[in-house]
């Protein structure tokens, strides 16, 4: 249990600390190269979901987050002796979650920052990557389990 709390603790701090400096340190909505040809960084405020999805839903995005986050306390605890890799999973979903809860409650949107030079995707954070990767483990885990185990 203690392993997920910790990776879910450094995913927040992590994700706090840049979302952090790229307020005090970038121009807003100007991207700035990072990594030629691959990462810019633009520091964005997303009033919606993934991709700006539903737009001035906040506190409805805070109510779904704070359930979420809950259910993760769940799983957590139910899966607390299984292999080091579920628990690592809910771990970077618990951080990734709680990382972009604590933007909306205190801002009202989410600071975005790391934009893919190389494709057209939307601009995201370090929180929506621990999310993403999350989600990703998790699909591979219930997809490739030969016990049949429960983790949802």
């Amino acid at each position: 249990m203690l392993f997920s709390f910790l990776i879910a603790i450094f995913v927040i701090i992590f994700d706090q600390l840049i979302k952090y400096w790229c307020v005090m340190n970038l121009p807003f909505q100007q991207p700035q190269v990072f990594i030629p040809n691959f990462i810019n960084l633009t520091y964005l405020h997303n009033y919606g979901a993934g991709w700006g999805m539903m737009q001035g839903r906040a506190l409805f995005f805070i109510f779904i987050t704070i359930f979420i986050v809950g259910y993760l306390c769940y799983l957590i605890y139910k899966h607390q002796n299984d292999s080091p890799i579920i628990r690592c999973t809910y771990g970077l979903l618990l951080g990734g979650a709680v990382g972009n809860l604590i933007d909306r409650v205190r801002l009202g949107y989410v600071i975005d920052m790391i934009q893919l030079d190389f494709i057209n995707f939307p601009v995201f954070n370090i929180a929506d990557a621990a999310l993403t990767l999350g989600c990703i483990a998790l699909i591979l885990i219930i997809f490739t389990d030969q016990e049949g185990k429960d983790y949802l």
